[in-house]
């Protein structure tokens, strides 16, 4: 009886207890919910390229160890820009989207992450790519003018943006980098070296770039050989390009001349090692023409003129025998530019004239031919370069044989108040002269004596005034001579040349010369 009266409070007891702890009739408060894990959402890179392409990776960072799988929302405007995944889930505490621009759209995108109750934002810029400019795309490539080179950002980008600057070629920036201010960011570059550079800016560590080109260019020295060229399709001038040391040996100039008829022996050359290149230019056409040289945007040029030849026609004398015998040299000589020797001169006459050929060439500029009649006349000679327009003539007479010839004597310049003068004539071979055929002309006779004195062949003559007189620019002395044979002439020796002037009879200064008598001669069949 004891025993069973103990199971029972033993029983009794239990089921207090297990109702105790069911909370029935009351009980204690429940314990609060735990906190929401945190994390931290952070971008790759803050600004991004809006090609639809560059991306960056938006990732949440969990404050706090979570399990691997746990998955974090994410969520971004509709049309701010486009997500590869609305969700992530976590490996190493860690989870990551993909973020990329929307139709190219520029915007500065937040993007949102959830998970466990806790959310967190983050901020990513989408942008065009920088647009850069320059002050100016032509520089001189001398080391000291430059350019400012100018990378502009959108307003989205902060200010004191770091902009990174490079440059292509052997150009120089005054800086590698430059922070922004007010959307810009800018450098200096220059150069010696001729051609064109690319500078280039970006936003560090992102796809975001932009670039424009510079041209170093200095005025290339272009030389002619010679400024006035033949139009012969032969004479040529030699062209040169002169290039700075900073141009390699064997660099290809460009060559190119204005017009159409002008011809270069090669469009291009190449530098040798004192900086130079040349080609050669000529013309059958007359005119000017430009020939132009250029190497990496840099240019220059030199003008040349394809002229007409020009060249005289003279005759050894004037005047010939007609007799089928005596002959005139008849020279043609070119002035510079000269012809290549070799060049063809074609030669006429009028009249019954005839020549010794009807063609000769040209060595050195001169060409000759001789010329002769038997009849007595008036002839033109005429020259015409061959294969061009170039022509010349001059005139020149055969006579029958003379048997007389009248010779004036005229003073250069005229003596003024003349008291003496005396020289000596010499004769040519077959003129005798007329003892007492001379007279004094174009004076007062009374005013000037006369003394002439004969000898051999030379004829000292004198010439007196008490009064003096002025020579003027007339002939003053007119002598007559006979002739036996030829076309005699006369000429005054450089020898016995006396000149005073005044009542004391001084001296002329400077001294005359033969250039200083002017002698002319006429033979008495020269009629025409």
């Amino acid at each position: 009886m004891k025993m069973k009266t103990c199971a029972y409070l033993v029983l009794a007891a239990f089921m207090t207890v297990l109702f105790a702890g069911c909370g029935g009739g009351g009980g204690s408060t429940p314990a609060p919910a735990p906190a929401p894990v945190q994390f931290a959402i952070s971008p790759s890179q803050a600004n991004v390229l809006a090609d639809d392409t560059d991306s960056a990776l938006i990732t949440a960072t969990f404050i706090s160890p979570v399990p691997d799988g746990t998955v974090v929302n994410f969520s971004i405007p509709v049309g701010a820009a486009k997500l590869a995944a609305t969700s992530a889930t976590t490996i190493g505490n860690k989870a990551t989207v993909k973020v990329t621009s929307l139709n190219k759209q520029e915007s500065l995108a937040t993007i949102s992450a959830a998970s466990g109750g806790f959310t967190a934002t983050t901020k990513v810029n989408f942008v065009a790519n920088i647009a850069v400019n320059t002050s100016k795309i032509i520089v001189t490539a001398d080391g000291s003018d430059f350019a400012t080179i100018t990378a502009t950002l959108p307003a989205t980008v902060a200010d004191n943006t770091q902009i990174d600057f490079v440059t292509s070629g052997t150009a120089s920036l005054s800086s590698s980098s430059a922070f922004t201010s007010n959307g810009k960011a800018s450098v200096t570059v220059n150069s010696t070296s001729l051609g064109q550079v690319t500078v280039s800016a970006s936003l560090p560590n992102s796809a975001i770039t932009g670039s424009v080109a510079v041209n170093f260019t200095i005025q290339i020295p272009v030389a002619a050989s010679k400024a006035t060229i033949l139009a012969d399709g032969n004479d040529f001038a030699t062209i040169t390009a002169t290039l700075p040391g900073s141009v390699p040996v064997g660099a290809t100039i460009n060559f190119a001349v204005s017009g159409d008829t002008a011809v270069l022996s090669s469009p291009t050359a190449q530098t040798t090692s004192g900086g130079s290149a040349s080609v050669t230019v000529k013309s059958s056409t007359l005119g000017a023409a430009v020939v132009t040289a250029t190497y990496l945007g840099s240019a220059g040029s030199a003008n040349v003129t394809f002229i007409q030849p020009q060249f005289s026609v003279s005759a050894s004398k004037g005047l010939a025998l007609a007799n089928n015998t005596d002959t005139i040299t008849i020279t043609t000589a070119f002035q510079a530019p000269v012809p290549a020797d070799g060049s063809v001169v074609n030669f006429s006459t009028s009249g019954a004239a005839s020549l010794s050929a009807a063609s000769a060439t040209t060595t050195g500029g001169i060409a000759t031919v001789t010329v002769k009649s038997a009849t007595a006349g008036r002839v033109t000679v005429r020259a015409d370069l061959s294969g061009s327009s170039a022509t010349a003539s001059t005139d020149i007479k055969f006579i029958a044989q003379p048997t007389s010839m009248a010779v004036t004597i005229a003073m250069n310049p005229p003596i003024t108040s003349l008291a003496a003068l005396q020289f000596v004539l010499i004769n040519d071979p077959g003129a005798t002269y007329n003892n007492g055929s001379y007279k004094i002309i174009n004076q007062a006779a009374e005013q000037i004596t006369s003394e002439p004195v004969s000898s051999g062949n030379n004829l000292t003559l004198g010439v007196f005034s008490l009064t003096f007189f002025d020579t003027l620019a007339t002939p003053i002395i007119q002598l007559s001579y006979n002739i036996s044979s030829g076309l005699p002439g006369v000429q005054v020796s450089p020898t016995g040349i006396i000149a005073g002037t005044g009542m004391n009879a001084t001296p002329v200064t400077p001294p005359l010369t033969p250039s200083n008598f002017l002698l002319a001669v006429k033979y008495n069949t020269d009629t025409f």
